[in-house]
């Protein structure tokens, strides 16, 4: 019975706080029930914007758009907007912007369900520095494209990248996922805050993933050094060749290798989670975990060392020729190393 007053009053202050809503939305309209009817009426408004000018840099802010090839040799935006959410497309200094500029007030967003985009068409050649700083907007940047930098930072939204950058590619999404998919690029770091990282079929040289609350994903790549970093969730690598270095770590998640080679040196390490690699193999091998097990199938032999505190230990026979270190270290949880 107290779990069903519980629910009762849980739903009461859910039904208030919309009927709070709809008063402070009536006293912003003066009472007039028309214009209270009007909200989230207002219509999408639509129109393209031809780019005749040249430029190179692309400058993106407060507004989800799309980027992607033009299939002609004009460039052109795609705009869907409100009377109270404009959307600017022009030419200045060399450089394309579509800026958004959103003046609803709270009421508006009330009962409305339209959001203003844009879609940039672009011929395929290359370009100079992509920027986007979207606030809460989404950025989708399709294949077929090559930029000189890119810059990306959402606030609220996803980013879905999947062309080339000659130098750097950053991106950073405070609440949203990120997805980077055949690219390739100088140097490529992902940091999402709430949401998850996956990046597969990379050429780069740098590759830094890091997931505060989400899991990081990485496939099919290659790279000179790979940096992964799961706060709250999993790392996963699977078809990674690596001239260098890996390092990855979760707090709270596990770390699964599968099909992974390093030229240079591998750590894995997890503070609640299990480790495990197979058919996996690098110089020099680090795996750790505080709470979980390690299991990892090597395509070459190692000088070993192992501990755990509460778990068995099962290695390779003594006659396997060895080829570089694997430490492996858990507190609590089975250590099983084999060579195949």
């Amino acid at each position: 019975m107290k779990g069903k007053y519980i629910a009762l009053i849980v739903a009461g202050s859910i039904m208030l706080a919309g009927a709070g809503m709809a008063v402070g939305a009536m006293a912003m309209s003066s009472f007039n029930f028309d214009k209270i009817m009007s909200v989230g009426e207002e219509k999408m408004l639509e129109r393209t914007v031809e780019i005749n000018e040249r430029f190179s840099d692309i400058n993106i802010k407060n507004v989800s758009v799309t980027i992607e090839p033009a299939g002609s040799d004009k460039a052109s935006v795609y705009i869907t907007e409100l009377e109270k959410y404009k959307i600017d497309a022009k030419v200045e200094n060399d450089a394309l912007s579509i800026v958004g500029n959103d003046t609803r007030k709270w009421y508006d967003y009330i009962f409305s369900v339209n959001w203003p985009k844009a879609i940039l068409y672009l011929p395929e050649k290359e370009y100079g520095e992509l920027t986007a700083d979207n606030n809460s907007d989404s950025v989708k940047v399709e294949d077929g494209l090559k930029f000189e930098e890119a810059t990306i930072d959402v606030s609220s939204g996803s980013v879905k990248f999947d062309s080339d950058v000659a130098g750097d590619l950053k991106i950073k999404a405070t609440s949203g996922s990120i997805k980077v998919n055949g690219v390739s690029a100088a140097n490529i770091e992902a940091y999402a805050t709430s949401g998850s990282v996956k990046a597969t079929d990379i050429n780069t040289a740098d590759l830094d993933l890091t997931a505060t609350s989400g899991s990081v994903t990485l496939s099919g790549t290659k790279a000179s050094e790979v940096t992964a970093y799961a706060k709250s969730g999993s790392v996963r690598l699977d078809g990674v060749s690596v001239e260098e270095n890996i390092s990855t770590k979760a707090t709270s998640g596990s770390i699964h290798y599968e099909n992974v080679i390093a030229g240079g040196n591998i750590l894995a390490e997890t503070t609640s989670g299990s480790v495990r690699l197979e058919e996996c193999d690098g110089a020099n091998l680090d795996l750790k975990t505080t709470s979980g097990s390690i299991h990892a199938l090597l395509l070459s032999g190692k000088e070993i060392t192992a501990n755990t505190s509460s778990g068995s230990i099962r290695l390779p026979e003594e006659n396997v020729e060895k080829n570089g270190k694997l430490n492996a270290e858990a507190t609590s949880g089975s250590i099983t190393i084999k060579v195949k």
